[in-house]
């Protein structure tokens, strides 16, 4: 799960394999989005930036990527795209940040005390 902005993420649901530190993901089977504000209280960033990923997501989705995740603070983790031989996706990478993982569980708790 991505988090886009505050109280928004996208899920993606793909076929998942470990290959040697990385978690390797190929054909996406869905790309849904949650959110715990209506679309109305987004602000334009906001919306430009859950827009161009979801394109983004949609252009790669049958794409094998591999993610290696370095922790940066106390539970806190950067996300690395490479592809499955090892080059480093720069697209995917530049303007990188850092996140907390996050179960599906977690974030629909978190969307429902929001409304």
């Amino acid at each position: 799960m991505v988090q886009v902005g505050d109280g928004i993420w996208f899920e993606t649901v793909s076929g998942v394999e470990s290959v040697e530190n990385a978690t390797c993901s190929n054909n996406t089977v869905s790309i849904d989005l949650l959110s715990s504000r209506p679309i109305s209280q987004w602000s334009d960033d906001e919306l430009g930036t859950t827009i161009f990923l979801y394109a983004l997501l949609k252009e790669v989705a049958d794409a094998e990527i591999c993610l290696l995740y370095d922790q940066v603070a106390d539970g806190a983790l950067l996300a690395r795209a490479f592809s499955v031989e090892g080059a480093e996706l720069l697209t995917l990478n530049e303007g990188s940040e850092v996140g907390m993982l996050a179960t599906h569980a977690e974030v629909l708790k978190r969307i429902a005390r929001s409304n």
